[in-house]
């Protein structure tokens, strides 16, 4: 079977009314395709399963739009990196949804680690003790989502320096400056995310205050 009817084929029964056991045919050349690294068999399954597997993932997450958007764009990470050959749609789904529940516990679990470690970040970076009434998810959620306004470049050496544990000598190759440049960068950079800080949990973004 040549790689020309195949992708004749394939462009045929992507159409919304394409019988499914039309495309069953091809499936395995299509997943092959991928397995090989081809983009435009990937392309090709993205637009044959991606809407269908947003309203999944939609569903596994209980209607959080934000969060079914980020797990349906790590499990299409995830299905272009490590694909499988797969000759059938029962098979295929099957699989798909193994993959979307694998990347929701690794998100789950990356936002717990990430969480954990704003917390830490913040007892160092705040000398006055914190209601006690302001619970670590509340805080965690804060910082994250004062972190993601923050200017890019502030907010990578937060993370590399406090969340990835880089050193001033690593930062400042990476970056290409002195470290003592290192230093008064993330001076600036941790009070601008105190303040910002500060000003989100008193001004009620959180139910909880100071």
């Amino acid at each position: 079977m040549s790689r020309v009817w195949i992708a004749s084929v394939k462009e045929t029964v992507s159409s919304e009314d394409s019988p499914e056991s039309s495309f069953d045919s091809v499936l395995d050349a299509l997943t092959a395709g991928m397995v090989e690294g081809q983009e435009a068999d990937f392309s090709m399954f993205c637009r044959r399963y991606s809407p269908s597997l947003h309203r999944y993932c939609l569903k596994i997450v209980k209607g959080d739009e934000a969060a079914s958007y980020e797990l349906h764009q790590q499990t299409l990470i995830r299905i272009a990196r490590y694909p499988k050959q797969i000759s059938d749609e029962t098979s295929l789904w099957r699989w798909m949804s193994r993959v979307v529940r694998t990347t929701q516990i690794d998100i789950h679990r990356k936002q717990k680690r990430y969480g954990a470690a704003m917390k830490a970040y913040w007892e160092h970076i705040v000398t006055q003790p914190r209601n006690p009434q302001l619970s670590d998810s509340s805080l965690s959620a804060t910082l994250m989502e004062v972190l993601a306004e923050m200017p890019e470049s502030d907010r990578e050496l937060i993370e590399k320096k406090y969340l990835g544990g880089w050193s001033y000598q690593a930062l400042a190759e990476h970056l290409g400056i002195s470290e003592k440049a290192v230093e008064s960068r993330l001076t600036r950079a941790r009070i601008k995310l105190r303040e910002k800080a500060l000003v989100s949990l008193k001004s009620g973004k959180t139910d909880e205050t100071l």
